[in-house]
Order: structure tokens, then C-alpha cells, then sequence
């Protein structure tokens, strides 16, 4: 359990120090348990490039997540730097013997830390290697004609489709009329019965990619709801941490000024007035009919599931 403090303005490592000390002197708070307090902090992606995929001249061992952890931590350049997931080792390409690594830092909202970070060279034993940014990985797409992984559906080669249940030659919708296990076979010892268009395959489904028993795509969905009462820090801090689910939906978002932009009738400018947004979320809110007019409702789409074509 967290709390958070709004103020006025950006916190210094003073006002951190009176935040933890009060929050320490409260009644019913162990002070022992209180953590540092922290500013909100944003997400970046980098890469380091120039490591060779295979670094030891002795053994074959390609280069581990592990090595890189080991490197960043005796670099100087990484001091006072978080790791937000696990590093990424991958190929330039499959015949190359030059690796990347992508790194996901824990960063301030100015970007400050990944700005010092990009375009900074470091030897690695006799390799010199350079940090770049980079956007976010959008992960290995899925095709959605014959449900492999490694391509997309505009460049899939197979001629006709796939079913998403039984990978049969023929369209998901089409399953109950061309799927053999929905077809009666009376060679089967007990004989197979016929299923009805109006009840459930009893076939217990086999993932052709992995062999698990599910089907190309799972139907779950994790959701998450909250009334955040317009407060914009609550908003931030669930999109930051909650991305262990596909939907998020927000009661009572904020409407408030999201910066000032430049304007042809005004030397101050003009206040720019919307709702949050995250690289890592779609957002959808209904047409508002007028200027004073606000949503009640935002709905947020993990982009890990956004070849599922969200739409309003």
C-alpha cells in the first residue's frame, strides 16, 4: 500500500526528506516500513548496441541477460539507474554475430536520465559499444490468417485460412460446419456424436504453436476499473503500474489543462485541455457535443492487444 502527496510544485530532495520524516512521526505507521519517498517517474527504451553475440573466444555461451547486468553495474555511466524489466538480448539478424540490447530505465518526466544516457560510448573488454534510444519493443506480431507468430497478416503466404480452434483449412466462423470434431463418426468406439450448432464443442483444443490446450488466441481479459474523482497523479500512476492488464477503465477522469501551446492571437498562448495519455495505452472517450462538455468514462487499451482492433 502506497501514498500519494500532491503539490504545488516539483518536490526537491529536501521536501522528499519533510515528506518521509512526517509520514514517519504519524500514529499508527511503522516507521520502520516507510520506503524513501520518490517522485513519479516515467518509462524509457534504450538499446546498446556494438556487443558481440557470442563475447567469450573459449566457449559457444551466447551473451546472457546476466553478462549485461553484470556490465551495467561495474559501468559508472549507470549509476543511479533503475531497471524497470528484464533485459533483452537479441541478433542483429539470424546470420549476424552482433547482438542488441534492449534496456527499459525508470526515468524522471523530463527525460533527463535517458538523455544523458543516448549517444554515450563504453568499452566492453576490447568492444566499444553505444547507447541509442529507442521506441518500445511492440512485440512479435501474430498472424491473424493462419495464427503463427513472426509475421503479419498482410505478408502471410498461405493460400485460404486458418480456424482459430481447430486450425483446420477453413474460417473460424465457419467451424461448426467444417470442423471435424463437430461431425458425427460412428466408427469411434464409443461412436462420436454430432454437435449442435447451438451448443458447445466438448473437443478439448490443442495450441498447434505451443501444444497447450487453448486456442490461437485466448479470450480472457484482465480488466481493472477505478473512480480516480479527476485526479490526473491517480490516472498517471494506474497507467504506470498496471500493465499487467488489457483494459483499463477510468470514472471520473480529469479534464484539465495538459500544456499551453503556441497561439496566433495570444502572446501567452493557449491552454491545450484533454485527458492524459501513455505510450503504453490506447485511449477512447466518447464525442463531446460542446466546448464545456467533459467524459465521464475513459477507456484505456493495452497496445499489447491492439491488433485486435479496438473501435468506438
Amino acid at each position: 500500500m502506497g501514498i500519494t502527496v500532491v503539490t504545488n510544485t516539483v518536490a526537491s530532495q529536501s521536501d522528499l526528506h519533510i515528506i518521509k520524516n512526517y509520514i514517519k512521526n504519524v500514529n499508527n505507521i511503522d516507521s520502520l516500513s516507510v520506503e524513501v519517498p520518490r517522485l513519479l517517474q516515467s518509462k524509457s527504451y534504450l538499446k546498446i548496441i556494438g556487443i558481440p553475440y557470442f563475447p567469450h573466444d573459449i566457449s559457444q555461451e551466447h551473451l546472457s541477460s546476466s553478462d549485461v547486468e553484470n556490465i551495467i553495474k561495474q559501468n559508472q555511466i549507470f549509476d543511479n539507474v533503475v531497471l524497470t524489466s528484464k533485459l533483452q538480448v537479441i541478433k542483429v539478424s539470424p546470420k549476424s554475430d552482433i547482438s542488441i540490447i534492449w534496456i527499459d530505465i525508470r526515468n524522471v518526466q523530463s527525460r533527463s536520465k535517458a538523455k544523458s544516457l543516448i549517444n554515450q560510448c563504453f568499452n566492453v573488454e576490447r568492444y566499444i559499444t553505444t547507447i541509442r534510444g529507442a521506441n518500445m519493443n511492440p512485440s512479435v506480431p501474430q498472424c491473424k490468417n493462419c495464427w503463427k507468430w513472426r509475421h503479419t497478416t498482410m505478408s502471410c503466404r498461405i493460400q485460404g485460412s486458418k480456424c482459430i480452434k481447430c486450425n483446420g483449412p477453413h474460417k473460424s466462423k465457419n467451424y461448426c460446419q467444417f470442423g471435424w470434431c463437430c461431425k458425427a463418426n460412428k466408427k469411434t468406439n464409443p461412436p462420436h456424436l454430432e454437435t449442435k450448432e447451438d451448443e458447445p464443442c466438448l473437443y478439448v483444443f490443442k495450441y498447434f504453436n505451443c501444444c497447450g490446450n487453448h486456442q490461437a488466441v485466448c479470450d480472457v481479459l484482465k480488466l481493472f476499473s477505478q473512480n480516480v474523482c479527476k485526479n490526473s497523479l491517480i490516472v498517471n500512476t494506474i497507467l504506470e503500474t498496471q500493465m499487467s492488464f488489457n483494459i483499463i477503465f477510468i470514472q471520473e477522469p480529469p479534464w484539465s489543462t495538459i500544456c499551453i501551446i503556441l497561439s496566433s492571437t495570444s502572446s501567452e498562448g493557449e491552454e491545450l485541455v484533454g485527458i492524459p495519455h501513455h505510450p503504453n495505452w490506447l485511449t477512447f472517450a466518447r464525442t463531446l457535443t460542446n466546448q464545456s462538455d467533459s467524459p465521464r468514462v475513459l477507456t484505456y487499451i493495452n497496445i499489447h492487444i491492439s491488433c485486435l482492433y479496438f473501435s468506438l
